[in-house]
């Protein structure tokens, strides 16, 4: 199965926001901005956050998109590979689960 990621994000926004969950909805456009223009220390808050509120929805892609951005942040102009390798080895394990591998 073949997901355009940026559809699927248009799409997960614009259900979020019909759900009433508007800042939520904004905030995941705004996570791979903060991974790749090197705004860490929002994307430290963010992120987690994210992938928190997706547990709590029941929304296991979405978990892991969160936590995917926050890994990358954390291993490019950061080099924060080895203290990163567990949460790396975290996010394998996520991505293997049933409800998020087709992801």
């Amino acid at each position: 199965m073949d997901v355009d990621i940026w559809a699927w994000v248009g799409d997960t926004q614009r259900q979020l926001h019909e759900a009433g969950n508007t800042g939520l909805a904004m905030a995941i456009g705004d996570v791979p901005a903060q991974a790749l223009e090197g705004r860490y220390a929002q994307l430290d808050v963010l992120a987690p956050a994210i992938a928190q509120q997706a547990q709590n929805l029941g929304l296991p892609w979405l978990e892991f998109y969160a936590r995917y951005w926050h890994l990358i942040g954390r291993v490019g102009d950061r080099a924060q590979g080895a203290v990163a390798l567990a949460d790396a080895e975290t996010l394998v394990e996520l991505a293997q689960r049933e409800d998020i591998r087709d992801c």
